[in-house]
């Protein structure tokens, strides 16, 4: 657009535009690129961090259930590996992996696995998000954890009942894991 401004020369005539130009949209667009290279690790990074912390909340909730329980009821409370069920009768101890899943029931029998009658307090399905769960070697949390009805995990002479290793599989090196320490105590 042309505009003509009163006691300016016609030969002064001042254009207005409005756009930009082929360099300022490269050079905006490598600016974005720049701050998206820098960006988008870091906040990928930050999700698989929400998500691993997550599934060891998920854990957790599903400890401090059986541990309560057992001390309410008075009686054995028993958190184990699954088969990987998402339904009540479908769900069983199986000595597969954590990140299969797991489920809480009230082991009215003691003999450490669920039966039909016994009531199943918390079902937790597989895991996603390409979690990982890892036991240290000789550690008795390899497939279950028992609560007695004081609230105390059932392990013997142990120090601690157990560790659990939650860690990302496709993360690098730089990348952290969480631990869960069971201490004889049980909290």
């Amino acid at each position: 657009m042309v505009f003509i401004l009163t006691g300016i020369t016609s030969t002064r005539m001042r254009r207005v535009s409005r756009g930009f130009t082929l360099l300022e949209l490269l050079f905006a667009i490598a600016v974005v690129a720049i701050v998206l290279s820098l960006g988008i690790p870091s906040f990928q990074s930050s999700v698989r961090n929400s998500k691993l912390t997550a599934s060891v909340n998920d854990m957790v909730a599903s400890m401090q259930v059986a541990r309560s329980e057992a001390i309410k009821r008075r009686a054995p409370v028993v958190i184990c590996t699954s088969n990987g069920a998402t339904n009540e009768a479908d769900a069983n101890c199986d000595a597969a992996a954590w990140e299969n899943g797991w489920l809480v029931f009230a082991d009215d029998n003691n003999n450490g696995s669920r039966d039909a009658d016994e009531i199943l307090l918390r079902l937790e399905g597989p895991m996603r998000n390409n979690i990982e769960v890892a036991v240290p070697d000789a550690q008795p949390l390899q497939d279950r954890l028992t609560y007695n009805s004081n609230g105390f995990p059932v392990i013997g002479n142990l120090q601690s009942a157990g560790i659990l290793v939650f860690c990302h599989s496709q993360a690098n090196s730089d990348y952290y894991g969480r631990i869960i320490r069971v201490p004889q105590t049980g909290r």
